[in-house]
């Protein structure tokens, strides 16, 4: 099991982080941390692996979908991250968009990539709020209680995935 991140970092557990002061917590346990000030080879090594652990935590709750995915394996009481379940009718939706996308850039239509853009940029911003609304009531709810908020995340974070892809091709 991996270590819990906001734990290491000394932040509450909430998908919305206040990105300065999640930098302080790093900076903070970094230093507190840090291999060099120990003597004692191995108080060295430890607080090198401490050093790692505290990066790889920093790294991941920068990260919204990482956060995300992070806030889910550690609020779930079974995995439910390897799950695949996906809104209804997204997965057609997301073809023909795709074949919109195909068309609009074989026949280089620029107003249209950059209506397709604006759409998944949208809806990338509209998975990202459903996704922030379901972990933070799942945080605020008892252990017994979290299923339903964390299947809705889980549901909402494998669609980002999708909006994600599509616009990684818009910036190549």
């Amino acid at each position: 099991m991996q270590p819990n991140p906001f734990e290491l970092l000394n932040v509450p557990m909430k998908f919305d982080v206040d990105a300065k002061a999640l930098h302080r917590a790093f900076v903070a346990q970094s230093a507190a941390n840090h291999p060099d000030r120990f003597v004692d080879p191995l108080d060295q090594a430890d607080a090198a692996d401490r050093s790692a652990a505290i990066n790889k935590a920093y790294l991941t709750l920068k990260n919204p979908f990482d956060r995300a995915s992070a806030m889910i394996a550690l609020l779930a009481d079974t995995p439910i991250t390897d799950s695949k379940q996906l809104p209804p009718n997204l997965l057609m939706e997301m073809m023909e968009i795709r074949e919109e996308l195909e068309d609009a850039q074989a026949s280089h239509n620029q107003a249209e990539l950059d209506r397709l853009k604006q759409w998944a940029d949208e809806q990338e911003k509209a998975y990202m709020q459903a996704i922030a609304d379901a972990l933070n009531t799942a945080v605020a709810l008892p252990a017994a209680d979290r299923s339903e908020s964390l299947n809705k995340a889980t549901e909402q974070l494998n669609a980002l995935r999708y909006i994600q892809r599509m616009l990684e091709e818009f910036s190549e």
